[in-house]
C-alpha cells in the first residue's frame, strides 16, 4: 500500500501477505504506514515488494491512472466508494507490465476483487 508522507511516497513491503488474515493485514499496514509517516521505517520495510496498492479514494478521488515503480510488475488503483441508493460503488483500476503478465488473467484478478467485495456487501 502506498502512503504518502512529508518526505513523498512510500510502499511498505507486507510479507507472507498470502498466509495472514485480513485483520493481521491491515495491522501490519497500519504499524508501517505510522512509521513511514514518523520517518522509521526501514529499507528493510520497504524492500522486496512485487505489487503496491494505491488508494485515492479517500481523497475523493473516483477514476485514476496509478503508474508501476519498477520493480513491481502491477499496482492497484483505488478510487472513492459512493452509495448509489441501490448499493455502493467504486473503481479499481489494475496496471500490469505485459512482459510479467497477460491480460485474461490479469482480469479475472479484478473480477475476484470484485467478487469478493460484492460478498462483503451483501451484493
Amino acid at each position: 500500500m502506498a502512503v504518502d508522507t512529508p518526505r513523498g511516497l512510500y510502499a511498505p513491503t507486507i510479507r507472507n501477505v498470502d498466509k495472514k488474515t485480513a485483520v493481521e493485514v491491515e495491522a501490519e499496514l497500519r504499524a508501517l504506514a505510522e512509521k513511514a509517516v514518523k520517518g522509521t521505517i526501514t529499507l528493510n520495510e520497504l524492500a522486496g515488494h512485487g505489487f503496491t496498492v494505491s488508494n485515492l479514494g479517500h481523497l475523493g478521488v473516483t477514476h485514476f491512472t496509478p503508474i508501476i515503480n519498477p520493480p513491481d510488475i502491477a499496482i492497484l488503483g483505488v478510487g472513492a466508494i459512493k452509495n448509489t441508493g441501490d448499493r455502493h460503488r467504486g473503481y479499481l483500476t489494475l496496471v500490469f507490465d505485459h512482459r510479467a503478465a497477460d491480460g485474461a488473467p490479469a482480469a479475472r484478478f479484478l473480477e475476484e476483487i470484485r467478487h469478493q467485495l460484492e460478498s462483503l456487501d451483501g451484493g
